[in-house]
Parts: C-alpha cells; sequence; structure tokens
C-alpha cells in the first residue's frame, strides 16, 4: 500500500512538469459524421471525453462512473444521503507558496493569485483523482442524437436543435464547449434548500441570503419529449426561489425563465415583494450587471461561472490542458457548517479538494463595441463536464475575480451536481460561498425519482402562481 502510495505520488507530481496538452482550434462542421458518433462510448465517453487516462497515470480512464454507493449511504437522507466515498483517502501531496513554482502550468489563475497574496496560508491538499461522472442512458442517447441536430443560430450565439443531452459531443469552437456546460444534464427537477455566506477583507463571516429553490428543465423533461421540446421555444430553464432569511427578504419570491435564444423574448422574470403585495417584471439581470445575492462581487454571467445570453462575447477555443481543481468535495458539500469553511482571506484549506483533470479552457472577450466591466474572461471545464472554475481580468489585464465549483456526483442517481459555489474579488479581498446545502435542512436537496412532483411543482414556475399564493 505503502509502495502504490508512493508511484502514485510520483506520477502525479512528474505530471505537473509536463506542458499542457493544447488541441489546436479546427472550422466548425455542420455536424458530427458517423465515424465520430461511432466513438461514444468506446475510445471517448458517451459525451465525448477522452476514455483513456493521461501518461503518467495521474489522471486515470474513465471506468464508467462512481456507481457503487459506499457504505453509510441513506437513500432517505435528503442532502445528507451522499456519503463521502473517498473518506478514508489522504492527500498525495500539499501544494504552498514554497513548492508552488514546480506546479505552475497545472494551478488556475485564481490558485496562484491565492498563493501569491496569502503565502503563508494557502495551501492545497491534492488527493488522487477519480473520473466519477456517470450520467443516465436515456441522456447519453440524446447525446448521440444531438451530434446531428444540434447547432449555433443564424445570430452566432443562440442554441438550437439540442434536447436532453450534451449539445456538442464534439466541439469545435468555444461557444460549444460553452453551451455543453450551461445545458449539460443536472436532473429534470430539484428542490434544494441553500444558505450562501459572505467573508470580507477583515474576515467576517455574514449571511447574505437563505431560500428555497425549485429548479425544472424541460429539455431534459421525457414526459415532454424530444419532438415536442424542439417544435417549442427553447426554454430550457425554470427557477423559483423563496426566501427565508436575512429577515428583510422573508416572503420574497421570484421567478426566472432562460431560454436557449433569451434575446428572443420579452417576459425573462419576475419578483413578489411581500411589502407591496405585486408581482413586478424583474429587471433584466444578465451580462455584467452586479449580482443582487453576491452584494455585486460577482456580475450576473458569472453565475455557475458561464450564464445568460452570450450575444456580447467571443468566445475561443483554447484547447485542453491538465489543471488542478476542486472535485468531490462531498464532506464539504454536504456534512461541513459554513462556519468550519469560511476562514479569513479564503476557504479552510482543510476542506477543499483537489484532484487533477483534462479541462476544456476556453477564453471570452467582449466583442467590438460592447461594454462589459471584463477585458477577458477564462473558463475551464472539466472534460467530463462535472466542474467549472473561471477567472476574470480587469481593463489593465489585472485579475479581477475568479470563481471554483465543487463538483461531486450524485452516484445513485447519476446527476454530476456543482450547484455549491466560491466566489473571489480580489479588488476588494472578499469572497462568497453560494448555495451550501451543507448549512441546509436533512433534506437540503431532492432530486424525485418518479414523477409525483409534477402536480404539486410544475403550477409554481408561473407569474400567476406567484401573485396567488404570495405573503399576504
Amino acid at each position: 500500500m505503502i509502495l502504490y502510495r508512493k508511484r502514485r505520488v510520483a506520477a502525479l507530481a512528474a505530471s505537473m512538469a509536463v506542458a499542457v496538452l493544447t488541441l489546436a482550434q479546427a472550422p466548425a462542421d455542420a455536424a458530427a459524421s458517423p465515424q465520430d458518433i461511432a466513438r461514444l462510448g468506446k475510445d471517448l465517453t458517451p459525451w465525448g471525453a477522452e476514455v483513456a487516462g493521461n501518461k503518467d497515470g495521474s489522471i486515470p480512464a474513465w471506468r464508467g462512473g462512481q456507481k457503487a454507493l459506499p457504505a453509510g449511504f441513506n437513500p432517505n437522507g435528503g442532502g445528507k444521503r451522499w456519503v463521502d466515498p473517498f473518506a478514508g483517502e489522504k492527500p498525495l501531496f500539499t501544494i504552498t507558496a514554497d513548492n508552488a513554482a514546480k506546479y505552475q502550468d497545472k494551478l488556475l489563475g485564481s490558485t496562484q493569485e491565492l498563493f501569491r497574496r496569502y503565502p503563508k496560508g494557502f495551501r492545497m491538499e491534492v488527493y488522487p483523482s477519480h473520473r466519477t461522472v456517470w450520467v443516465p442512458d436515456w441522456v447519453n442517447e440524446n447525446t448521440a442524437k444531438n451530434a446531428t441536430s444540434a447547432k449555433i443560430l443564424p445570430n452566432g450565439y443562440a442554441l438550437g436543435g439540442a434536447f436532453g443531452g450534451i449539445p456538442f459531443p464534439f466541439p469545435k469552437t468555444g461557444l460549444e464547449v460553452w453551451w455543453n456546460n450551461e445545458v449539460r444534464y443536472k436532473g429534470t427537477y430539484q428542490h434544494v434548500n441553500v444558505a450562501t455566506w459572505a467573508v470580507d477583507s477583515a474576515g467576517r463571516r455574514s449571511l447574505n441570503g437563505a431560500f428555497s429553490s425549485d429548479i425544472y428543465y424541460p429539455n431534459f423533461d421525457q414526459q415532454l419529449g424530444r419532438e415536442k421540446f424542439l417544435a417549442g421555444d427553447g426554454l430550457y430553464y425554470k427557477v423559483y426561489n423563496d426566501y427565508t432569511a436575512p429577515a428583510s427578504r422573508v416572503g420574497e419570491v421570484n421567478l426566472y425563465w432562460t431560454w436557449y435564444d433569451q434575446s428572443a423574448h420579452a417576459g425573462k422574470g419576475w419578483i413578489y415583494a411581500p411589502g407591496t403585495r405585486r408581482v413586478r417584471t424583474a429587471p433584466d439581470l444578465f451580462y455584467d450587471t452586479p449580482n443582487p445575492g453576491y452584494n455585486g462581487g460577482i456580475t450576473m454571467d458569472d453565475i455557475q461561472m458561464t450564464y445568460g445570453p452570450q450575444d456580447r462575447f467571443d468566445w475561443k477555443l483554447v484547447g485542453k490542458q491538465e489543471k488542478l481543481i476542486p472535485y468531490s468535495n462531498y464532506t464539504q458539500q454536504f456534512a461541513t457548517p459554513s462556519e468550519h469553511t469560511l476562514t479569513p482571506n479564503f476557504p479552510n484549506p482543510e476542506d477543499i479538494r483537489w484532484e487533477l483533470h483534462r479541462v476544456w479552457v476556453i477564453e471570452g472577450t467582449p466583442k467590438a463595441g460592447v461594454h462589459h466591466i471584463y477585458s477577458k474572461k477564462v473558463v475551464y471545464l472539466d472534460e467530463d463536464y462535472g466542474s467549472s472554475e473561471m477567472e476574470t481580468y480587469d481593463k489593465a489585464g489585472k485579475i479581477f475575480r475568479a470563481g471554483w465549483s465543487t463538483m461531486v456526483e450524485l452516484y445513485d442517481i447519476g446527476i454530476p451536481y456543482s450547484l455549491g459555489n466560491f466566489f473571489f474579488d480580489f479588488s476588494t479581498g472578499m469572497y462568497w460561498l453560494g448555495s451550501h446545502p451543507g448549512d441546509a435542512s436533512v433534506k437540503g436537496l431532492e432530486f424525485p425519482k418518479d414523477d409525483s412532483w409534477r402536480k404539486s411543482r410544475l403550477p409554481m414556475f408561473t407569474p400567476e402562481y406567484i401573485q396567488a399564493n404570495g405573503v399576504r
């Protein structure tokens, strides 16, 4: 066992010195060929990632994902049912400011910046890498169908022809990779109770908000079906949020709809305020509008690292690289209270598990003549579409903000879940933990296995429901 661990440490450490793997950008084709599609599930995963591991074995081959249920799994445990299948593992090694240069090419821009700012405290515990992602067979079948039907619309940025799977399993442009992440499988319906926290530059924690959230993904609704969805208007996301804290927001409800072509639809969101007892149309919460849920410390298009219409950005496909990213953070997501994780300046290094993975790298810049507070945005997307990270740059070219998603595979239902996010604003020294089910009730995260939710939950996703059920 000791010899095995030493070999793993040596293999992973050696790989850090290898130059990053970059794929040349190629012109987009109209559709995948039969020969391409035949590779899915063979040398490529069903969603188009490389099945093989890297040369030194520090990134393993994909073997079907994490389907085994670990000891302690409780199917009725709500958000706490997903116990850590790797709880017994120890870090292979630790990266500190003293040895960070050795691993420079594997570090995100955000982690490089944290080492620069906090050389005496920030560290990264690097664990064995696991390719945990898997999704249901019907999702993979839709991905294969999307390979010949999905397309970027003539306006140059919106999606069409995709249902129930990854749109572009053989992406050739940055925008195609962007859409693969945006509409990756997250289930059909979920209910989550979450808390969002801020840590200021002095290390003080404060609760930004707590709310219950119901989310419906019509583009993964098998009852709706592929044919009916593709014949519709491309409405793929509906979210209903009901605030329970702080006191100033109790009773507030908001509802947002998102389309494949968001610019073609005027009604995008609604807010119910108990003080007025009225539903009003939400402001245009997209692009670089400051996100009110994060004290304006991120933009609206930073949500989940990528969000909203992309008509103001050009996305360049940089290629694939090997990067250390947060991965399989089961304990932090579901079993660690925020007060343990939210230490001054950066999250508690004890709570963040880092693994080496291949990631797609895309680089976004504002289109000519379009204003955005960022001069550049770099997004790192796990090739298995389980995790995403980002960094943004100001007009002077300095790193401005950054974000991490702490991915876990929900191994009993085949959902790569990455709602828990950290965001950093390097201009103010603040950071946030967003959507943390570890702070919520026992049933902090629910994915119903049957259709019992339809009767009671589907009516929620309308402005009429908000008005009829608002607090009086």
